[in-house]
């Protein structure tokens, strides 16, 4: 990815922890983890396409999924 990404953890209700993932401004994508199951809604550029590498991608979905995990399980402690 060419320009720096990030993960953000929040927790959105009791059992509701989301992984907002973000490229220089845009908001590209949220992982969120509701009923034991994960899913991710993908948000493009407007007007625009980007090109990512597959390995760098999924490596920022798996910290996602493991920051979420994370959180969950320090809140049942």
């Amino acid at each position: 990815m060419a320009r720096k990404t990030t993960v953000i953890i929040k927790q959105m209700a009791r059992n509701n922890v989301i992984a907002e993932f973000s490229c220089g401004d845009h908001l590209f994508g949220i992982l969120s983890y509701k009923k034991g199951v994960f899913s991710i809604e993908i948000y493009p550029p407007p007007g625009d396409k980007w090109e990512l590498d597959i390995e760098d991608f999924l490596a920022l979905v798996e910290q996602g999924k493991q920051d979420i995990r994370d959180q969950l399980s320090s809140r049942s402690r």
